[in-house]
């Protein structure tokens, strides 16, 4: 069976919205020195508090 539209839509939406998949990029960003304002915002969504 292939996938439907559907499917393909749902599937990038959980990839795109699970918080696993955030966190490799906030550290990498976290890692390069962001001003104060921007690192507390990485170190939020790092946590997945909003």
């Amino acid at each position: 069976m292939t996938p439907t539209a559907d499917d393909i839509r749902r599937a990038i939406e959980n990839t795109t919205r699970a918080p696993r998949n955030k966190a490799p990029e906030a550290e990498r960003a976290l890692r390069q020195q962001p001003q104060p304002a921007e690192r507390e915002a990485l170190e939020r969504r790092l946590r997945g508090t909003p």
